[in-house]
């Protein structure tokens, strides 16, 4: 007979919120330790809801493959994404749906050693005049099967840094490697707990939370097919990830992140996410080996910087179940682009010591983040209380 008495880590948040109660009633002197007392609860609680999910929780169907309803509201986005990466090569392909602009956001970006190609202006920004929302400006991503094959397909003139023209013809097919891996979901528990419980649990941070209705999920696998630039054919047979995402998007929302997939020796993988908001951190990821996916419970990153350029160097060590693994990596080809006014990404292609390849992009914002009303200086004529 089963027994319906919590356990003790059901219990867990409620002892170490009593205990931060008693302690801030007893005056300034423990106010420090109050406040470690209450971090420690809300981690506590942020584990207890984390370890709760169970696996029918996942909410990814064969049709979330395909685009979804759009909400009504003028900053929805859905993306259709691929990328992969190969000993000197570096290609992401990407489709964006902005139904509120009634427009196709597009990228096709190949970097190669010291040199980047991109479309006109780094991207294109086209009327949505169809309602098929994956094809567009000569790029095309099509779903075979779904979370098993996906055929990538573009014919179109991409540029260089100093301009120059070069026709391009890709023809590659995603192979998929497994489950699809949901950011937040899928994460590890405990990385994710601590950062929520570092997290500010104001009003403000609750409205935030319920406002940031963004989905999606990403998924390791491989690529294979030809990249013609003018008359130079080359072969793809590379690491590959594809990611597909839905809801509110605003690339000014946080100061500053990264992504980085990178493809190692033996067939393995690894994708870390980063992304520094005001209020919370949000970061997590996974190492592949042998086929077998571990979430990344811990993230460190090191940058050699060039003033007022993208870092030569990086240096990524990442925590998992069995040990610490870690890359040094030098930045072979980078290229940078503007969205929105809010936000910039920085995409370079790595090849890293030791052996492996993989693609770093960087984030950060643009547009000044608007001052705390208690930052703010007082209104003339107001004088204070």
């Amino acid at each position: 007979m089963s027994s319906s008495r919590p356990t003790d880590a059901d219990d867990a948040p409620r002892r170490e919120l009593d205990k931060a109660r008693i302690v801030d009633r007893r005056g300034g002197e423990d106010r420090r330790l109050s406040t470690a007392l209450r971090h420690s609860a809300k981690e506590a609680l942020a584990r207890w809801v984390v370890r709760k999910r169970s696996p029918e929780q996942r909410w990814t169907r064969a049709s979330d493959e395909a685009c979804h309803e759009w909400t009504g509201t003028r900053h929805y986005a859905e993306d259709f994404t691929v990328v992969v990466v190969q000993p000197g090569l570096a290609v992401l392909a990407r489709i964006e749906w902005l139904p509120g602009r009634a427009s196709r956001r597009v990228w096709l970006t190949v970097l190669r050693d010291q040199v980047a190609l991109t479309l006109p202006g780094g991207e294109l920004l086209v009327p949505a005049e169809s309602s098929v929302h994956w094809r567009a400006a000569g790029l095309e991503l099509d779903c075979v099967a779904p979370y098993k094959e996906w055929r990538v397909r573009f014919t179109g003139r991409l540029v260089g840094a100093r301009g120059e023209s070069v026709t391009c013809r890709l023809d590659l097919t995603f192979l998929g490697a497994g489950a699809p891996y949901i950011p937040g979901t899928d994460d590890d528990p405990s990385l994710v707990a601590r950062h929520l419980g570092s997290a500010d649990w104001d009003l403000g941070f609750l409205r935030r939370i319920r406002r940031r209705r963004i989905r999606g999920y990403c998924q390791p696998g491989e690529a294979i097919g030809t990249i013609a630039l003018d008359d130079q054919i080359n072969a793809i047979a590379g690491a590959s990830l594809r990611h597909h995402s839905w809801g509110e998007r605003d690339w000014g929302a946080a100061d500053d992140g990264y992504q980085g997939f990178f493809s190692l020796p033996g067939k393995d993988r690894l994708w870390v996410h980063h992304a520094r908001f005001p209020w919370v951190v949000l970061e997590g990821g996974f190492v592949a080996e042998r086929g077998a996916l571990q979430p990344i419970a811990g993230i460190g990153v090191t940058r050699e910087r060039q003033p007022g350029a993208a870092p030569r160097r990086i240096g990524l060590s990442v925590a998992v179940a069995g040990g610490e693994r870690s890359l040094d990596a030098e930045l072979r080809a980078t290229t940078s682009l503007d969205l929105d006014g809010r936000g910039s990404l920085r995409f370079s292609l790595c090849e890293v010591a030791g052996g492996g390849w993989g693609l770093w992009i960087e984030q950060r914002r643009i547009d000044r983040r608007p001052r705390a009303l208690s930052e703010q200086p007082p209104r003339r004529g107001i004088s204070g209380p």
